[in-house]
């Protein structure tokens, strides 16, 4: 009797090894492209929660001057005037007499911006933002709508 492997058996090994190694590489591949999703994700939530937290600050304690889709100007109690404006791809906030700031950054573009008054009977006025961002990462791109509002106080 000849002790060894065979033929088959040899080819049959290497065919569990491939698709082994297949799996393998597959199931890498979808976490990475998972990991590389949510950190985009990340991103565009990081992004939104500074432009959200520039925006209520703003408004606190201040009153409308002009309000149109892309820019609005705010007043606040102590004389300070905030204009906040939209020139593709960026957000700016610009605090007068000091200058004027993007409130994204690079990687992350700002499109569709619209501000928005809106006066309910009995309540008072409100102020929203809308705009989407969008964030071009790792060779991919994630986009999401974001909208905040603010009731001014009276």
């Amino acid at each position: 009797m000849n002790k060894g492997i065979t033929l088959i058996e040899t080819l049959i090994y290497i065919a569990l090894f491939i698709i082994i190694m297949g799996g393998a590489l597959f199931a890498s591949y979808s976490i990475i492209l998972s990991q590389e999703s949510n950190k985009n994700k990340i991103i565009l939530q990081e992004e939104a929660n500074f432009i959200y937290r520039k925006f209520t600050w703003a408004l606190n304690g201040s009153v409308i001057s002009q309000i149109s889709t892309t820019t609005l100007k705010l007043i606040k109690n102590s004389g300070e005037q905030i204009n906040f404006s939209y020139e593709s791809p960026y957000l700016y906030i610009e605090i007068l007499p000091e200058g004027r700031l993007p409130l994204n950054s690079g990687v992350v573009s700002v499109s569709d911006v619209e501000f928005r008054k809106t006066t309910e009977f009995g309540y008072p006025d409100r102020i929203s933002i809308d705009f989407i961002l969008t964030v071009f990462d790792g060779g991919r791109s994630s986009s999401e709508n974001f909208s905040f509002w603010k009731y001014l106080r009276q």
